[in-house]
């Protein structure tokens, strides 16, 4: 079994808790901060992964809520791990940026970054929870530049209460204009147990997401950039090639609370609790998935990509074209239009896209 080439690392602590947030998270506290990277450490060495690997993701929470002797100490950490790492992303809120930081980070192997902007509407900014304001957005990524740190990817959301088309390109304009290569573009899910659903904010109605789909894609398409995966758009040669670990179903390895990892035919969770965590009790629960499950995982996956399943690697890691598992609901599919086969890839089509969820149903 080829080890997994990709670590995810969790960092759960956040100055402020958003109010559409369902990620595994909590306030920020400086000792549980330095217990959690303990706790980190020797997670890295009982899973035995404290080696070079070609993709890491630092996500969370907010891995830049850390002090800067923290995140000295996270990257120290993570030396080995870093050390061949072709892509090392950190999931950063601008607010929480200054020169100094992102210094720390390039030297520390990170040459990516992924900034929490949502929106470059002030006032929609501040009903999300947001703390950052549009300057610091522009100031952190100026800083970044000045740094050499170029790689920059935008989070941004779209069917916000209050947002219009008009603000959803403005997001658009302003993004390219600081010379972002990478945007993931996500719109509202009311998720329960968060802030937005006790308030009960509804997000737009489905007419005016599709609308604000069609924008985007064409918007972005003309200035240059692909439409790579369900939710990401790339400048050439700036994918996030740790996402597309995940879109392959491709095993990788996963730390921290609420942290998830994917090795041969196993998954496991790591508990969310970060008193759990820290403990160090039984603290992950783990699946031993049937290759009927690996299969549709994989269809699930690959079909959120441009490229689709690619046929001779599935047949490689199945023994098996995958018309052999689904013959007459793949047959249907390619006659109704909603996917094609090239010979070498079985991707969906633009009408498939739209309603990729039935789709997998037929196969489930």
């Amino acid at each position: 079994m080829t080890e997994p080439s990709s670590l995810y690392v969790h960092i759960p602590f956040c100055r402020h808790i958003c109010a559409y947030c369902d990620f595994c998270k909590v306030y920020y506290y400086e000792p549980w901060v330095d217990a959690y990277l303990d706790r980190l450490e020797r997670e890295l060495q009982a899973r035995n992964v404290d080696r070079p690997f070609r993709t890491v993701y630092i996500g969370g929470g907010t891995p830049s809520s850390l002090n800067e002797t923290q995140l000295r100490r996270l990257l120290a950490i993570l030396k080995r791990p870093l050390s061949g790492a072709k892509e090392a992303t950190v999931e950063a809120n601008p607010e929480q940026l200054d020169e100094k930081k992102i210094q720390l980070m390039k030297e520390g192997g990170i040459n990516r970054l992924s900034l929490g902007v949502q929106t470059f509407d002030e006032t929609i900014l501040r009903h999300l929870g947001r703390q950052h304001t549009v300057s610091q957005i522009t100031k952190a990524v100026v800083c970044c530049h000045e740094v050499g740190l170029n790689n920059i990817s935008f989070d941004l959301m779209y069917g916000l209460p209050g947002q219009t088309h008009a603000t959803l390109k403005t997001d658009l304009e302003r993004s390219l204009n600081l010379g972002v290569k990478h945007l993931s573009y996500y719109s509202l899910i009311l998720e329960e147990h968060t802030l937005f659903a006790l308030w009960q904010q509804a997000p737009k109605d489905e007419k005016w997401i599709l609308e604000a789909d069609d924008l985007i894609q064409h918007f972005l398409k003309a200035n240059g950039f692909e439409h790579y995966e369900v939710s990401n758009y790339a400048k050439p040669g700036y994918r996030s090639q740790h996402n597309m670990v995940y879109w392959r179903n491709e095993g990788y390895v996963g730390i921290g609370a609420g942290a998830s990892g994917y090795i041969g035919s196993i998954r496991y969770d790591n508990t969310r609790s970060i008193n759990q965590y820290l403990k160090g009790v039984t603290t992950y629960t783990q699946q031993s998935l049937s290759l009927e499950e690996q299969v549709f995982e994989s269809f699930m996956l690959n079909w959120r990509m441009k490229e689709g399943i690619d046929l001779e690697k599935f047949a490689e890691r199945f023994k098996q074209s995958p018309f052999a598992f689904y013959p007459e609901a793949l047959k249907w599919m390619i006659d109704q239009g909603f996917i094609a086969d090239d010979g070498k890839h079985l991707y969906c089509l633009p009408k498939g896209l739209a309603v990729l969820d039935e789709l997998l149903l037929k196969l489930a």
